[in-house]
């Protein structure tokens, strides 16, 4: 799947859910090549902020020791920011609800980029639906702050 900065939605990105939270949010510019690549098994669900940055989310499982279940937040930006914020949780469904899993978040100062990635170990637990929510923010210089929430979800055995 391909990642690129807001102004730059790849077709992955743009086929996904766009889950625009952040008020007045910018339309994405013409497709500039060349910016990060990030390999998934699902689906990811994007939204855009008017500070040029973008949200995403995704759900992933990754083999090692077994097998791990995902969940990751990124915040994207054209611009370097004076702060950027991810909080990721990731769940599975369970017949009684969700089963929280785990959570992590990361901050970043001057910076245009800033990852959290939340991991379960779940080799041998059977067949799950996995769900990631994450929460985005960038501040500016001047204190003007900018959020957005995404979510996520995919179904594997690990």
């Amino acid at each position: 799947m391909l990642f690129k900065r807001i102004g730059t939605v790849a077709a992955g990105v743009a086929a996904a859910t766009m889950l625009v939270t952040a008020a007045a949010a910018a339309t994405p510019a013409a497709d500039t090549p060349g910016e990060g690549v990030l390999t998934t098994t699902s689906a990811v669900s994007a939204a855009a902020l008017p500070s040029g940055c973008i949200g995403m989310s995704d759900v992933y499982k990754t083999s090692t020791d077994g097998g791990r279940a995902n969940g990751q937040g990124i915040i994207d930006c054209e611009y370097v920011y004076a702060r950027l914020h991810a909080e990721t949780n990731l769940y599975r469904d369970r017949w009684n609800g969700p089963d929280f899993l785990d959570s992590d978040s990361s901050t970043g100062n001057n910076t245009d980029w800033v990852a959290s990635i939340s991991v379960w170990r779940c080799a041998g637990v059977g067949t799950y639906t996995y769900r990631s929510s994450a929460y985005h923010e960038a501040r500016t210089v001047g204190g003007d702050v900018y959020t957005a929430t995404t979510s996520d979800s995919a179904r594997f055995s690990c």
